[in-house]
């Protein structure tokens, strides 16, 4: 099995299982931490969180903004909202640009809509059952990172999101008054469901990487075991999307060889979190993304081709 990346972008004890094909031409190899830490995370999923009534998640009680969300933590426990996390609900569906940790307090977070033709009906926001496929995670990334180098927040062109949305409904065939993301895996949900039904977690898994017809989609990781199970089907359907539906990774041809020696290589720049804890360490050169560091601890990463621009 491959090492993936040395300390301390990613653990050098962390290994690259052997691949389960799925449905779709997609390909999942897991990644494995033969030693995980003994603790459990120091933090809540953000779905815990909101089910316990820590946290809330709502617009902007001053003036809603298409690109912005207010998240409020209640209590120690930090919450975690994974890049890609979807909010169901308020004026439209949103998006989370990047990865937050965020401690006890009030914090507006960067999000993209994912929903054009809505502005209005105010609901509850929830999350939903997947991210964002991961073609529109590796586009904004590559923003994210761009402006987080310029010190501005990690905001990508809402424009090029909707772009996108339109383009991959059309591609899924899906009819949606207001063009919303999810109305995708509520028209499709069962042959997602379909396609992921073969993949077998493994002990000590932490994260995947994904590639379909060989070129990398991108690369997942978090800090404990007991992360990823909880989020493995949020992730996976996102891989599953892109696979079927959109062109993702056609822009930048890596395999997973080329891409884990590209990742293991790979310079990086350190910023602070643009809100809540921790610093985002940005991936440069062929990949595109981040990791989360809280505490000497990677929280999460999230790596793919880089592509052009």
């Amino acid at each position: 099995m491959k090492t993936l990346a040395s300390e301390p972008i990613l653990w050098g004890r962390i290994r690259l299982g052997p691949p389960q094909t799925v449905g779709a031409g997609l390909r999942i190899f897991p990644l494995l931490d033969p030693e995980p830490p003994a603790e459990p995370p120091a933090y809540d999923l953000l779905a815990d969180a909101l089910a316990a009534g820590r946290a809330v998640v709502e617009e902007r009680r001053d003036g809603p903004r298409v690109g912005e969300l207010v998240v409020h933590v209640r209590g120690p426990r930090p919450v975690l909202i994974p890049d890609g996390e979807i909010f169901k609900g308020g004026l439209q569906t949103r998006t989370v640009n990047i990865t937050l940790l965020l401690g006890e307090g009030t914090h507006p977070i960067p999000v993209s809509c994912v929903e054009r033709g809505r502005w209005g009906g105010r609901q509850a926001f929830r999350p939903e059952r997947f991210l964002a496929d991961v073609e529109l995670r590796r586009q904004k990334a590559r923003t994210a990172v761009e402006r987080l180098r310029r010190g501005e927040m990690p905001r990508p062109d809402q424009g090029r999101v909707w772009g996108h949305v339109h383009f991959l409904l059309d591609d899924a065939a899906v009819d949606s008054p207001t063009e919303a993301l999810t109305d995708l895996w509520k028209a499709h949900g069962s042959t997602l469901e379909a396609d992921l039904r073969s993949v077998v977690p493994q002990p000590g898994q932490v994260g995947v990487l994904a590639e379909r017809d060989g070129r990398v989609l991108g690369l997942d990781v978090f800090e404990h075991p007991a992360v990823w199970t909880r989020l493995a089907e949020k992730v996976l359907g996102g891989y599953g999307i892109a696979a079927r539906w959109t062109k993702a990774a056609e822009d930048a041809p890596m395999d997973a060889d080329a891409f884990l020696e590209a990742l293991r290589t790979a310079s990086a720049e350190t910023v602070p979190a643009p809100v809540g804890l921790g610093e985002h360490r940005l991936f440069l050169g062929e990949v595109t993304g981040f990791a989360l560091v809280h505490e000497g601890r990677t929280v999460h990463l999230f790596a793919a081709p880089a592509g052009r621009s």
